[in-house]
């Protein structure tokens, strides 16, 4: 995998580290690992700019309005964003969107990189994007239902 350089010194660790690979083949699957791959070595060093970029300033609108709560409408929207964002590199269901949560809560090498923004972003996000995940993964109703009350 492409080693990528973030801002202020953070090193999202995708690089060919045999020890991170077998990670996250254990935790992904081959599969999956070797699809985020393949897709990220297709970009151009301006596409993988771009995207860090955009990650960067996805967590900083998260970060941003952590105080208004989980439930708040610029919270969802930012992690709407950010699933979006997510869905570059591999895709993300809802409950990788929660496992991802509580990962960069309960994994220092994530927590970390989340507490250069605001020290509880990691637990925040544990919490916001499992709220998130969950409206996510709730089936609506069918077409020409009226929502239960």
């Amino acid at each position: 995998m492409a080693h990528i350089e973030g801002a202020a010194d953070h090193h999202i660790c995708m690089d060919n580290n045999a020890a991170y690979l077998a990670e996250a083949k254990a935790r992904w699957g081959s599969a999956s690992v070797e699809e985020s791959d393949r897709r990220m070595r297709s970009w151009s060093d301006e596409k993988k700019r771009f995207f860090l970029d955009r990650g960067e300033h996805v967590v900083g609108e998260i970060a941003a309005h952590m105080h208004e709560g989980v439930d708040a409408e610029p919270v969802r929207k930012a992690l709407d964003d950010y699933l979006e964002h997510l869905n570059h590199f591999f895709d993300c269901t809802p409950d990788i969107f929660v496992g991802l949560g509580r990962l960069y809560s309960e994994d220092e090498r994530f927590a970390v990189y989340f507490r250069r923004f605001h020290p509880e972003l990691p637990g925040f996000l544990r919490l916001a994007m499992a709220a998130f995940g969950h409206r996510q993964s709730k089936p609506g109703p069918a077409a020409g239902e009226p929502p239960s009350c």
